[in-house]
């Protein structure tokens, strides 16, 4: 495949890259599905690090390994469905300062599976039938950065797992069975997200530390917020009332017009019993209109300006 590609102030510009982000040494790759230019992985395994691959626009059915720090940039109508829907359409295995934007991706069981790797992913969208977007990190000093992406119709929008830090923001989430699902011992930051139309927004089990800013958690069919421990197997999150041992900070979040909660620690079954939370703070945020009320237990006690004065209570 051919390498060394001059590259014009246009199209770098176009792609949003000033022109000293790109090293003397540093080459762009096309990827042209109409041209017959190769396939994404094909691109991908010739480029050293830094470079950059460049899909045009097409549809490419094949599934990607990304193991090197590389920038994989899709142009507006790069369509990635995956030959084997079993496997992530995307995997990043092991890699650091990967960069993925504006891929879209279709008819995947898992979109895009970051595997103990540091990257940043943004304005991709993607359907698929188990997650959209599943990160687990096992390194304490691993990072994922998640910005303006979509994910449609799946089991969980984004999972995240294991250790690191996480932050997830200015993404859509629609039709999911819960929006976000954070498990692990990381700490996980989600901002500016629209969730709607799941069952549950977000979840978080055994999660260390939780943010959650100016995110919007409307019109799901169950709760907007479950907090939950798994059960004594381990294997199936608790029907009973928990208590919830973790960091958890909410400012400025709207929840409103979920079926039933707000926010839960009753277990799935909405079990009514007095629990304790561990670290809770948090201030400016509005529960209101949702089917079964603003918590579960009704009794909760919350610190001083956490929710609005026009919150339900």
């Amino acid at each position: 495949m051919k390498r060394g590609i001059a590259v014009g102030l246009s199209v770098i510009l176009m792609l949003g890259l000033s022109v000293g982000s790109l090293a003397a040494d540093r080459e762009v790759i096309f990827v042209s599905a109409e041209s017959g230019s190769g396939t994404i992985q094909q691109a991908i395994d010739a480029a050293n690090a830094g470079d950059i691959v460049i899909v045009q626009a097409g549809l490419y059915t094949e599934n990607v390994v990304i193991e090197k720090p590389i920038t994989l940039i899709g142009r507006e109508g790069a369509i990635l469905s995956p030959s084997v829907p079993e496997a992530p359409a995307i995997f990043i295995d092991a890699a650091d300062d990967v960069f993925v934007r504006g891929i879209e991706i279709i008819e995947a069981g898992c979109g895009i599976l970051p595997l103990n790797s540091s990257c940043n992913i943004s304005d991709c969208t993607i359907t698929a039938t188990e997650m959209g977007i599943a990160i687990h990190l096992t390194d304490a000093s691993s990072a994922v950065h998640i910005a303006s992406c979509r994910t449609y119709d799946s089991g969980s929008g984004i999972l995240v797992s294991g250790n690191g830090s996480v932050s997830i923001s200015q993404c859509q989430m629609r039709r999911h069975g819960v929006g976000i699902f954070i498990a692990g011992y990381g700490t996980t930051t989600v901002s500016q997200c629209s969730i709607a139309t799941c069952f549950e927004g977000i979840v978080t089990s055994t999660a260390e530390k939780v943010v959650l800013v100016a995110n919007e958690i409307h019109h799901n069919d169950g709760r907007g917020i479950r907090l939950e421990v798994p059960s004594s197997n381990g294997s199936e999150p608790s029907t009973e009332a928990v208590d919830y041992e973790g960091y958890l900070a909410m400012f400025d979040n709207l929840i409103e017009d979920n079926g039933q909660w707000a926010m839960t620690l009753c277990g799935i079954n909405g079990v009514d019993s007095d629990v304790v939370f561990g670290t809770f703070m948090g201030s400016g945020n509005s529960f209101t209109g949702n089917g079964n009320g603003p918590t579960c237990p009704d009794n909760l006690t919350f610190p001083e300006g956490f929710l609005k004065e026009e919150s339900d209570t």
